[in-house]
């Protein structure tokens, strides 16, 4: 193979894996219009207080990057802690609801949380993005027994 075909299928190669990350990182992970995923409007937090248990990964991460457990409280407020097989992360900040879903704005991360029926069980839909590494994640979260 030649020095300038060996060159050509690196950037082949190369282009279709950014198109693969690409893909999956717009994916956002939404389940809406899917078979058996019913998306149940927010008005408000009533519907998801309390302990929410689940996993996280980081936007094109094939592996989950850690579990989390989430407590949403009646005044808005939420605390997680999550943790990976490398690091700890712990959190607070308040929910509001907007457009259906609820949304968290704080100095370090912005939220969007989406309820969802599947299976007759809720399933919260959370995605995130950290504000100063631009890191985006998103889990999936079922209430903690």
């Amino acid at each position: 193979m030649t020095e300038h075909h060996f060159s050509r299928r690196v950037g082949a190669i190369f282009s279709f894996l950014v198109f693969v990350v690409f893909l999956s990182g717009c994916g956002g992970g939404s389940h809406q219009g899917q078979p058996g995923w019913t998306k149940v409007d927010l008005t408000d937090v009533q519907p998801v207080i309390g302990d929410w248990e689940g996993t996280v990964t980081k936007a094109q991460d094939i592996l989950p990057v850690g579990s989390v457990l989430l407590r949403i409280h009646e005044n808005g407020t939420y605390q997680f802690v999550g943790q990976s097989s490398s690091d700890v992360a712990v959190g607070t900040g308040h929910l509001e609801a907007q457009g259906g879903e609820l949304k968290g704005d704080t100095e370090i991360r912005v939220l969007r949380l989406s309820l969802f029926s599947h299976r007759s069980k809720p399933v919260l839909i959370v995605d995130a993005a950290h504000r100063l590494t631009g890191a985006r994640y998103h889990g999936e979260f079922t209430k903690a027994k």
